[in-house]
């Protein structure tokens, strides 16, 4: 299922995209190019999750996997 294997590789590179930016700008996120899809996955996680994602940026990865299992 491409749908799948597509949600696996947005997950990941939201992942690094959390850790990569500051905390000040989790919410001006740009994606541009070749992956300009995956700001549309970013829009569906809800505004409490970012928070968490923001304070604990180390869990991130965590977070993640067991958020969509």
């Amino acid at each position: 299922m491409p749908f799948a294997i597509f949600s696996s590789s947005v997950v990941i590179t939201l992942q690094k995209i959390y850790l990569d930016i500051p905390k000040k700008n989790i919410q001006t996120i740009t994606i541009k190019g070749e992956n300009k899809r995956l700001k549309y996955w970013y829009f569906f996680v809800s505004k409490k999750e970012r928070q968490r994602i923001c304070d604990n940026p180390t869990q991130t990865t965590e977070t993640r996997k067991n958020s969509r299992t």
